[in-house]
């Protein structure tokens, strides 16, 4: 999941969920018309998975929004 800092607006990105069998998955982040240019700092990917017992990480990401 996408994990935006407070005030960030414009951005969206649906969940992505890999299957077992694979090991990558995509994450499309969408900026709308009305999105703010600039930069969003703060912002991070949230990777949730399951094996041998539930983990999470969180990696940060840098975004630029430009028109």
């Amino acid at each position: 999941t996408l994990e935006l800092p407070p005030g960030a607006t414009g951005l969206t990105a649906d969940p992505v969920t890999v299957p077992a069998y694979q090991t990558e998955g995509q994450l499309v982040i969408r900026a709308a018309a009305d999105a703010p240019e600039g930069e969003i700092k703060n912002a991070v990917v949230r990777v949730k998975s399951e094996f041998d017992g539930p983990a999470a990480v969180d990696a940060p990401i840098p975004l630029k929004i430009t028109k």
